[in-house]
């Protein structure tokens, strides 16, 4: 059974306000907190650790204590639309400035032995003292967490800006690159054709099809990092149509969830200001009920990065 869960108290890279709530804002101070667990109804608390135990990685630049909350096929997809294996994103971390790192309210879907949580965070480079403080970045993220015999670690992490969606070179697109030959596993092949399904139903305006394909507790993370549920998408999708051109896709199988990364073109039609078209990158959750296999999260990012 899915639970949906909202948590009602902040994960913070910050220090705890008196009366141990933080305030309604993302708190941004010098070191590290941990976590508090809601009052009643919380996933399984070591998610709250895992968490926390990331967030204090990012404040010391850790190698080991990353690889420790990351699996070794972990992905991540920064707020520029890059994509990065665990071991080019620490190398990144521990080359970059320091920075102070804030979390709103997060929600946990719990599916077994996976969790899929998404929130804000905020990030902010430190500066010397004294010095004016650097210009904060909002994001929306997604982060998935396996558990398994070494406890809870994140899979897979996706970034995106929140406020309106920057532009970038769309406009040249030239085509992705073929698909790879691979072998893949009956599971891995149903997951890229439920994206075959969910994007010729976008191309042909077949919004009964594409209903079909996401599950009720949909949760869809646009370019800009707004979010909405099934029904918002679907009335998204039926007034402004796309054509989802999509490049070759990366699953990654546990048991009955799967998380699908890879390359998104999306061409947008407006009906009130000209369309656009965006190259972007997406990982989107599909979970296995019954046999049948249903998108449960999609989160997009523009690419910004210098190519």
């Amino acid at each position: 059974m899915t639970k949906v869960q909202a948590i009602s108290r902040r994960l913070a890279y910050g220090l705890l306000l008196s009366g141990g709530l933080l305030a309604a804002s993302p708190v941004l101070v010098s070191q590290p907190a941990m976590a508090q667990r809601p009052a009643a109804a919380a996933p399984d608390p070591q998610l709250f650790a895992l968490e926390n135990r990331r967030l204090t990685a990012i404040a010391a630049q850790d190698a080991a204590a990353f690889r420790a909350v990351l699996t070794d096929d972990y992905v991540h997809v920064h707020s520029t639309g890059k994509v990065d294996n665990r071991e080019a994103f620490i190398q990144g971390i521990q080359q970059a400035a320091k920075r102070v790192t804030g979390r709103g309210p997060l929600t946990v879907r719990s599916y077994g032995n996976i969790a899929v949580i998404t929130g804000q965070q905020t990030n902010q480079n430190a500066v010397a003292p004294g010095a004016a403080p650097a210009a904060a970045q909002t994001l929306y993220v997604t982060q998935v967490a396996r558990r398994d015999g070494a406890g809870w670690r994140y899979v897979s992490m996706h970034a995106t800006p929140m406020g309106p969606a920057p532009p970038n070179n769309a406009g040249a697109f030239t085509g992705y690159p073929a698909e790879p030959v691979r072998a893949l596993t009956a599971d891995q092949r149903a997951v890229i054709a439920l994206e075959g399904r969910r994007a010729a139903a976008i191309a042909g305006k077949d919004f009964t099809a594409l209903g079909n394909v996401l599950a009720d507790d949909y949760l869809h993370v646009y370019g800009g990092g707004r979010t909405g549920g099934r029904a918002d998408y679907l009335k998204e999708v039926t007034a402004a149509p796309r054509v989802p051109t999509r490049g070759p896709l990366n699953v990654r199988v546990y048991g009955d969830v799967a998380v699908l990364t890879g390359d998104l073109l999306n061409r947008i039609e407006y009906p009130d200001r000209p369309g656009t078209v965006l190259d972007t990158y997406v990982t989107q959750v599909a979970r296995k009920v019954n046999g049948q296999w249903r998108f449960v999260s999609f989160q997009i990012t523009p690419k910004t990065y210098a190519r």
